[in-house]
């Protein structure tokens, strides 16, 4: 037995056929991984908190390592939350198409989050077995729970290759179970300072160490509520502010390159307030951005 310091590991996918014996013979295929150890040493894992094996399995993929301080954490400065089951099935039979004119509200799903972005009414959603083109809700038979979430805060897609995460500055998108939502606190930084910070290289890694594995993707990362309640912030400073602007620029570019550059400046501008190195882990991060 070798430390998970001391080995590289490897995700083999095999399939495992059971047959169960009950009035008759039923057969089924599984899907599960195992990890290939090999001697050798691979660079030290991301740091994070508790003994997880997926920070080990994030290095043998070649997910930078980044230490990104011991500062305050999103969870101080913000509200994060995210639905429940309950919630996703007490929605769905409210949603329906939105209609030229009318005055319901968006429904916005994970797969409608890109980075700095929000693609409600551009792209299609899936919501409840069903494709939507523009999924709304009748702002009068809203949950309680929906209805405390008309606010000004960050949607967070919650299966993706980097965290995405988009903006609600007027506080009228419904979040979709399991999308997260963090909705900053009256004394603590802003939306673009916030949004600055999840949709930053560094976090992406900090990120993938903590969930590699996870995810329904092998190359995915999942986010939650709880990750990102315990994300690191920078320390305040210009490079901090300095990302938060243009961060801000890329939610209001007319084209998804010039949203992309703005999205790298900003990347780099948070190395900086991190003390990250930018390289590798902003190259890393920009090949896995959403080409659209």
């Amino acid at each position: 037995t070798r430390s998970a310091s001391s080995v590289r590991g490897e995700v083999a996918p095999f399939v495992h056929a059971v047959a169960l014996h009950g009035d008759g013979w039923f057969e089924a295929s599984v899907r599960v991984c195992s990890v290939v150890v090999t001697p050798g040493r691979v660079a030290d894992p991301p740091v994070v908190e508790g003994d997880h094996w997926s920070a080990y399995l994030a290095a043998a993929r070649g997910v930078p390592a980044v230490d990104l301080g011991p500062g305050a954490r999103v969870g101080d400065v913000a509200t994060v939350s995210a639905g429940f089951r309950d919630e996703y099935y007490g929605l769905v039979p409210l949603v329906a198409e939105a209609t030229a004119g009318g005055h319901r509200l968006p429904v916005v799903t994970g797969g409608l989050i890109d980075p700095a972005v929000c693609r409600w009414g551009v792209a299609p959603a899936r919501l409840g077995r069903k494709v939507w083109q523009a999924p709304s809700v009748d702002p009068d038979q809203l949950p309680a729970w929906a209805a405390a979430l008309l606010r000004p805060k960050l949607v967070v897609a919650t299966q993706t290759r980097v965290v995405e995460a988009a903006v609600d500055e007027v506080g009228g998108w419904v979040p979709a179970t399991p999308v997260v939502s963090v909705v900053p606190g009256p004394a603590g930084p802003g939306l673009a300072h916030l949004l600055a910070v999840l949709l930053s290289p560094p976090v992406s890694a900090w990120a993938m160490a903590a969930t590699a594995g996870s995810a329904l993707s092998g190359d995915a990362l999942k986010v939650s509520a709880a990750l990102v309640r315990d994300l690191p912030l920078p320390p305040p400073g210009e490079s901090w502010d300095r990302a938060a602007e243009l961060v801000d620029l890329a939610v209001r570019a007319g084209s998804s390159e010039q949203r992309s550059a703005r999205l790298v400046e900003a990347g780099e501008a948070m190395c900086s307030a991190y003390g990250v190195d930018p390289e590798p882990v902003v190259s890393w991060w920009r090949a896995r951005l959403p080409r659209r």
